[in-house]
């Protein structure tokens, strides 16, 4: 997909009338929501298509562990297995949320701009918009215990997560919602325009469930807060949330860290992946790898070591905060 401006304005530019035929915030949302039950149709129409294109696949070890694949003398790619439901993560929600939160607060809310301002911001990738960047950036933001924008996000988690879990997958089951993302967020965010969440374009997006880079600023209690709020009950995979310490930090708060873990997940909160590292020391990694080749980090859904990963993921692991407690 091109990258160019001009591509943007083609697809984005014949829209802001449209946009600015909202006189509601819930209009725009419901529109928004009309929206993702479109993408949401291709997408699994696209992950059952996938399946039926792997039918030969034969996926040996995966079989050989799922007793009804031995019995029957199918794969677990031809439908033998009694749970064959298709994973369906979702990226980017929270940037959605985020997205969704600004225009509210400052489109309808508190009218301080008009989608005929913000448009061509995000056509432009905010240059010679910053003054409007700088609202977008400062409107409330998922992980910082804000119940709005805490309820945004579990709203339109709950919708997507609804949504998917409607439409039944190829070999039976459904389609399982989750939030594990690996590294989607990076190589998909690099797809993706400016957002009215003050991102800008082809940059990563938010990793996993967590709140997006360098937006969570009241600590660790407010982003399991907001984080715990998440539609656990709905899950069949998982929500991950990805968590990011200073050495010094967990050395001399590790108890009050773990207490404030226990209590997550006595509020329900799901997959916990931390980090416990220096941002000086993965920055010094980038610079000299052979200096640092034991340098183990959890990515999102697995580890790998730091001087492997593409210089696009190093960036965005070291742009993650590092939470205080």
């Amino acid at each position: 997909m091109s990258k160019s401006t001009s591509r943007i304005n083609k697809q984005v530019g014949p829209k802001t009338g449209d946009l600015a035929s909202f006189e509601t915030y819930d209009q725009f949302f419901n529109a928004y929501k009309t929206q993702m039950k479109y993408c949401v149709q291709k997408g699994t129409a696209l992950n059952d298509q996938d399946v039926r294109a792997r039918s030969n696949f034969m996926s040996c070890v995966r079989t050989l562990l799922i007793p009804e694949c031995i019995e029957k003398g199918r794969s677990v790619m031809q439908g033998a297995a009694t749970y064959n439901g298709i994973q369906g993560e979702v990226i980017g929600l929270t940037n959605t949320a985020n997205s969704l939160m600004a225009i509210k607060k400052l489109i309808f809310d508190e009218k301080k701009i008009t989608f005929e301002q913000l448009i061509p911001a995000l056509e432009a990738n905010f240059a010679g918009y910053e003054v409007i960047r700088a609202m977008l950036l400062n409107a409330p933001k998922f992980g910082n215990d804000n119940d709005e924008a805490d309820t945004i996000r579990c709203i339109i988690t709950r919708d997507i997560y609804s949504e998917l879990l409607s439409h039944k997958a190829e070999h039976g089951g459904v389609h399982w919602p989750g939030e594990v993302i690996f590294t989607y967020h990076c190589t998909e965010g690099s797809y993706v325009g400016a957002l009215p969440d003050g991102r800008l374009a082809y940059t990563p997006l938010a990793d996993s469930a967590g709140p997006a880079q360098g937006t969570d600023i009241k600590g660790l209690t407010a982003v399991l807060n907001s984080a715990s709020k998440l539609p656990f009950d709905m899950l069949s995979t998982s929500i991950n949330l990805n968590l990011k310490f200073p050495k010094y930090l967990w050395n001399q708060s590790k108890d009050k860290i773990l207490t404030a873990f226990k209590t997550y997940f006595q509020f329900g909160g799901g997959q916990l992946q931390v980090n416990v590292l220096d941002a000086k020391a993965l920055k010094d990694a980038m610079l000299n790898p052979k200096d640092h080749q034991n340098l183990v980090v959890r990515v999102g859904g697995f580890s790998a070591y730091f001087v492997d990963l593409n210089k696009e993921l190093q960036l965005e692991i070291i742009s993650r905060t590092e939470l205080m407690v």
